[in-house]
């Protein structure tokens, strides 16, 4: 909730009231939106509500943490090299990259944890009672562990291809960091909940020849890259599975 600053206080306390205000502004602005739309690009610039809000992050981290109480950076921060990507809160966020990643699995003693730490993705953990640390690959490669979320800018974009790293919980590629292709199939209309909805099919498989080994099939809507519909298996070998959009939250815009 919004509170107008009181224009009677102290220097302090007006800094301390704007902040507020601002940052409130800012949540209400992108409360209800679908991650699709926060990545999506406003013509003809390249900026995204996505990177608008992970800029004022940083700067808030830098400034209220690091200039003034002394404290060391935090992820996901800390390790980028700004000189050579002065742009980088603006690009991960725009294509969506992931930047840390917690996986659970009890019934196999899996706990994971991931983070982008500079070029590298540092894993940690457990699996199966034994210890995990492990410094995967990363250097300009887009991470993405969750493709239902991930796909919306290739959607969005027109391209005919992305090509991205994703770390694997079961089967040849557990704990590795594993390449894939996703490729634009075509465009077609779908049934979901009843309608007729414009969608955007893409195929997700492992890259080059590991590619016959697994792929699965997704459909985004054309308009905004919202996921619509998973349809393979989730793992190499394993039934064919089926995931479907059931609903989604309304936003009037305000």
């Amino acid at each position: 909730m919004r509170i107008d600053p009181d224009p009677g206080g102290s220097e302090l306390q007006l800094l301390g009231q704007y902040l507020d205000y601002e940052r409130e502004t800012v949540l209400l602005k992108s409360d209800g939106l679908s991650g699709e739309q926060f990545v999506q690009k406003l013509q003809p610039s390249d900026l995204t509500l996505g990177g608008l809000l992970y800029h004022l992050a940083l700067v808030e981290e830098y400034w209220m943490e690091v200039r003034f109480l002394g404290r060391p950076e935090r992820d996901p921060w800390v390790g980028v090299d700004w000189d050579t990507d002065p742009n980088w809160e603006f690009r991960t966020a725009a294509d969506f990259s992931t930047l840390a990643w917690t996986f659970s699995d009890p019934g196999r003693q899996m706990e994971l944890d991931a983070r982008r730490i500079g070029e590298f993705i540092v894993l940690a953990g457990s699996s199966a009672g034994k210890k995990v640390e492990k410094k995967l690959p990363g250097a300009g490669a887009t991470w993405n562990q969750l493709f239902q979320i991930g796909m919306g800018p290739i959607v969005l974009s027109g391209k005919a291809e992305l090509k991205f790293c994703s770390i694997g919980t079961e089967g040849p590629g557990e704990l590795k960091m594993g390449k894939f292709t996703a490729t634009r199939e075509n465009e077609e209309k779908i049934l979901l909940g009843g309608k007729e909805i414009a969608a955007v099919h893409l195929r997700v498989s492992l890259s080059g020849l590991l590619s016959i080994f697994w792929h699965g099939d997704y459909w985004y809507r054309q308009s905004d890259g919202r996921f619509l519909r998973f349809r393979g298996k989730n793992r190499p070998g394993g039934p064919e599975a089926v995931l479907e959009l059931v609903g989604e939250n309304a936003h009037d815009g305000n």
